[in-house]
């Protein structure tokens, strides 16, 4: 069994996020699971990737990023490079390097937390239970994977 079908499997058991697995397991209602858990809900934030140009015009309504562009520290250097490069079509705001980035530029005062704020929430979006747990996409095989045996008896709930 795999890693994702026994995360799967305890998403099913626990129900952290009381979404009545229990009753859909009952009922042989894969279907009805699979839609609960992928469902994209208002309380749940998974993160995504911001356009680099979405930052920038962010930026430039600030006032900030002229800042950044004139700036002699390092990070405000870095900064600039980092949002002109081409390459570079979006930021991702879960690694390490940006985030320090971040608190460096704060630190120096070249954005405000007004604006680190901004960008931060430019980076989450409502997601389902499946991403926020990190599987993606749940298919109704996944969710018979983890609920039942080879032989299709009920490992969960039966």
């Amino acid at each position: 069994m795999t890693d994702r079908i026994e995360a799967l499997r305890a998403e099913i058991t626990t129900d952290p996020a009381g979404l009545g697995y229990a009753a859909l397991v009952a009922a042989d209602a894969d279907a009805s699971i699979v839609a609960a858990v992928n469902a994209v809900r208002e309380g749940i934030l998974v993160d995504q990737l911001v356009p680099r140009h979405a930052v920038k015009t962010l930026l430039y309504g600030t006032g900030e990023m002229l800042a950044i562009k004139m700036a002699q520290e390092p990070s405000g250097r870095l900064a600039a490079m980092y949002l002109d490069d081409p390459d570079y079509e979006n930021v991702d705001l879960t690694l390490p390097v940006v985030q320090g980035l971040l608190a460096s530029l704060l630190g120096a005062g070249l954005l405000s937390q007004g604006t680190v704020d901004a960008i931060q929430s430019m980076g989450k979006r409502p997601g389902s239970r499946a991403e926020q747990i990190g599987l993606g996409v749940v298919s109704c095989e996944d969710v018979s994977r983890a609920v039942r045996d080879d032989y299709g008896n009920k490992l969960v709930g039966g």
